[in-house]
């Protein structure tokens, strides 16, 4: 079941999470393909893009809440908050 969604419209595609799956995944807007980035997710929760330094952030709220990046290719993961989280829902990304 999805969660949360965002569309990168430079690159068109639209990434995604998945709490029934328990993945961040990508598709092109078109649909014509789709690829798993992360998977093995507890609670998958929100998703973001930040276009100039190409990564996609997302949230894991399961047992081990964490704020987490994956380069736009899925390469790379890192988390970026683990400490103090309980519920991460929401995220938002200010580029400038």
């Amino acid at each position: 079941m999805p969660e949360d969604l965002v569309v990168d419209e430079i690159n068109r595609n639209i990434y995604f999470t998945d709490s029934v799956r328990k993945h961040l995944a990508v598709c092109s807007l078109t649909g014509d393909a789709c690829s798993v980035l992360v998977s093995d997710i507890e609670q998958p929760r929100a998703v973001a893009i930040h276009h100039n330094k190409r990564l996609v952030l997302y949230t894991d709220w399961g047992t081990k809440p964490a704020i987490a990046m994956v380069a736009m290719d899925g390469s790379n993961k890192k988390d970026l908050v683990s400490d103090g989280l309980v519920w991460p829902n929401g995220l938002a990304i200010d580029e400038i």
